[in-house]
């Protein structure tokens, strides 16, 4: 793996709520890693980035992979290209639901996700980190269900098919926390616990540790519901391009106004039926800075370091010693915008420019196989690279 100087940076966003932007021109990667700030040392690989930004490659925190980089959903092969070109570098399993058969009972349930926490772990479709380490809920489960799925890699479990009983929700989350994983639930749409009264009664019990699509998946919960999750637990919540973004507002509005922008993460719910939405995290987090008082570097944050620190991941940041999972980007020729963070305030994605994953240039690459359709984003500041 070699080195890989950037220099002349024009803006670092961090993806760090507590600073995120950061006092820095240049980055300096090594062994995958962001070894050093504002150095020009010699490197293998050198990007000049011509004044534009530098920000953690985006995590879509709500994603529905199937194997690899194929989708029966949506019938496609090699989707994942259409992510990491639009700047994601990490997508969040919230559960394998798309096997042809769904669902399958406790026994396949389990196999599912060791499965795709295992294959996930050791591929990496179009270069991007997928993190499918996550189980959805079957009726029937028991604690040695539970046992068996953390042993083999499962750190998440979600509610998503109606369980029929409180007790058995309870023992759920129960066993999931006995066993070191999240818990995750549907939210809105769907009675989660047979003998509830209403959704929202599903989601008291359940009291999850993330809200997913809290905005709506695609039909959001009543807003008494999701006031309730927010108030009164201290759950984080994802909130989603392909729900209600009127809701997705609100939801802002109201962490912010507690303070707590840490609970909140951004995600695509994608693929589904709607189709895929592999500019969808960039372009929820310009829309959400355009409609509220979100500062552009802020949501940054969301669509980064947040989701990152919520779900344990080993990236999300800018910071020395975090591995190199990194986007060069800036305003689009044609927009007002002078920069990145411009761009995001006006309620438009920026351009990528350059896509790397621990310290590997993804995007652009050196070659592109002929015939090949590359779409084009159309920097201000298109990044000039020297291979050495």
């Amino acid at each position: 793996m070699g080195t890989v100087l950037i220099e002349n940076i024009g803006t670092v966003a961090s993806g760090d709520l507590a600073e995120p932007i950061l006092n820095a021109d240049s980055l300096f990667l090594a062994e995958g890693v962001i070894q050093e700030m504002n150095t020009h040392s010699h490197a293998d690989l050198k990007i000049d980035a011509c004044g534009s930004a530098v920000m953690p490659g985006l995590i879509d925190a709500h994603h529905h992979p199937y194997f690899g980089d194929f989708h029966p959903v949506v019938n496609a092969v090699g989707y994942t290209d259409r992510y990491m070109e639009s700047g994601v570098t990490g997508l969040v399993s919230c559960g394998p639901y798309a096997l042809p058969g769904h669902p399958l009972g406790p026994q396949a349930g389990v196999a599912l996700g060791i499965l795709s926490a295992q294959s996930f772990a050791k591929v990496r479709p179009s270069g991007i980190k997928v993190y499918g380490e996550c189980m959805i809920v079957e009726p029937g489960m028991n604690e040695a269900d539970f046992s068996r799925a953390a042993a083999g890699g499962v750190k998440r479990i979600k509610f998503l098919l109606p369980v029929p009983t409180a007790e058995m929700a309870r023992n759920c989350v129960g066993w999931a926390h006995n066993h070191g994983m999240k818990v995750l639930t549907h939210c809105g749409g769907r009675k989660l616990v047979g003998e509830a009264k209403s959704i929202g009664e599903a989601l008291q019990i359940i009291r999850p540790d993330v809200a997913a699509h809290l905005n709506g998946g695609p039909t959001p919960p009543y807003w008494e519901d999701a006031a309730w999750l927010l108030d009164e637990t201290p759950c984080a919540a994802d909130i989603v391009f392909g729900g209600n973004l009127g809701i997705a507002v609100k939801i802002v509005e109201k962490l912010m106004g507690q303070g707590r922008l840490d609970r909140l993460m951004l995600g695509t719910d994608s693929p589904t039926p709607g189709g895929m939405m592999a500019g969808g995290v960039a372009k929820f987090m310009a829309f959400l800075a355009s409609t509220s008082d979100l500062g552009p570097e802020q949501a940054v944050c969301l669509a980064t370091g947040v989701t990152a620190r919520t779900h344990g991941l080993n990236t999300g940041v800018v910071k020395v010693g975090m591995p190199a999972d990194l986007l060069i980007v800036s305003a689009k020729e044609g927009t007002p915008a002078r920069d990145a963070l411009e761009e995001i305030k006006d309620g438009n994605p920026p351009a990528v420019g350059a896509v790397i994953v621990d310290g590997e240039l993804l995007h652009p690459p050196a070659h592109y196989p002929s015939g090949r359709y590359v779409g084009r984003s159309n920097p201000k500041q298109r990044p000039v690279i020297q291979r050495r």
